[in-house]
């Protein structure tokens, strides 16, 4: 992704210029829709690369929530669930081959999220934990149970 980046800002650059600088020709329509998907492209794989470099999900508990922060050079946005509203909290079966599962490799910006660590919360189930892998993932799940008020597999 960062030699696609090369790439990217060339186009961004000559895109740009030529809609700063129109010819008479210039389909400036065209190129202000192009640029505006190519840019979004752009935020999409930086966003990627420092997720995949600095990335992290936080997971804290006390007596009523259950809170899952994702974040990256200390940016980030965090997901708070009432801990009487989660059911089956339990490690579900993960992908983990080199290409089989490419959605950990970017931060889960919308949905249920990806991750071996999954937890039904009203009618859907949620998945955290995507740098997880199955073993880990059980790890944490025991440590989870221990500070928990009462097991969240059984209901």
């Amino acid at each position: 992704m960062s030699a696609w980046l090369v790439g990217w800002a060339f186009g961004e650059i000559q895109a740009a210029t030529e809609l700063l600088n129109p010819s008479e020709n210039s389909p400036s329509l065209f190129m202000a829709a192009w640029i505006t998907g190519w840019t979004l492209g752009g935020i999409y794989v930086v966003s990627t690369i420092i997720w995949q470099l600095a990335g992290r999900e936080i997971i804290t508990l006390d007596s009523t929530t259950f809170e899952h922060r994702l974040e990256a050079l200390g940016l980030g946005w965090s997901r708070r669930y009432a801990l009487a509203e989660i059911k089956h909290l339990r490690v579900t079966e993960y992908a983990r081959a080199s290409f089989a599962n490419q959605s950990a490799w970017a931060p889960p910006l919308i949905g249920s999220g990806h991750g071996p660590l999954a937890f039904d919360y009203g009618a859907k189930t949620l998945r955290i934990g995507s740098a997880l892998e199955e073993a880990e993932a059980r790890l944490l799940l025991a440590q989870l149970e221990a500070r928990l008020p009462r097991r969240l597999d059984e209901d």
